[in-house]
């Protein structure tokens, strides 16, 4: 209702850590209208398997005052960063290029992306044009 600014990327990494962490989406609801309703409330179920670090950066990342988002406050992206979530991530690495991708593809040279689809993928989207 009161618009946004590039704090929303910070609300966005919430939303990103949060699915990746649960693998499900966490203001998930039947019908477009709850999932709105949801996001607006700013209410998230943290699961019981979100360790205490990662419940407290959720919801801090995803706090309904732009104002308040962590990222948005005082001390900017750094905040972030030196949220104790991220205590064993190695930045100096991530801005030099140093860090190794958990998982590499099999492709046959640098502009091969068919390992990113499976059959029944591309039979999908093919059904739409």
């Amino acid at each position: 209702n009161e618009g946004y600014d590039w704090g929303v990327d910070y609300w966005g990494l919430g939303v990103l850590i949060y699915e990746m962490t649960a693998g499900v989406a966490p203001f998930y609801a039947e019908s477009p209208m709850e999932t709105y309703e949801k996001a607006l409330s700013g209410h998230v179920h943290m699961p019981t398997h979100f360790s205490r670090s990662a419940a407290n950066l959720i919801k801090k990342l995803l706090h309904t005052s732009q104002a308040k988002r962590l990222g948005r406050t005082v001390g900017g992206a750094t905040t972030v960063m030196c949220h104790p979530w991220f205590s064993n991530f190695d930045w100096d690495a991530l801005m030099e290029c140093r860090l190794k991708p958990p998982y590499l593809p099999d492709a046959k040279d640098p502009d091969d992306n068919s390992t990113n689809y499976e059959e029944e993928q591309e039979g999908f989207a093919t059904a739409f044009f």
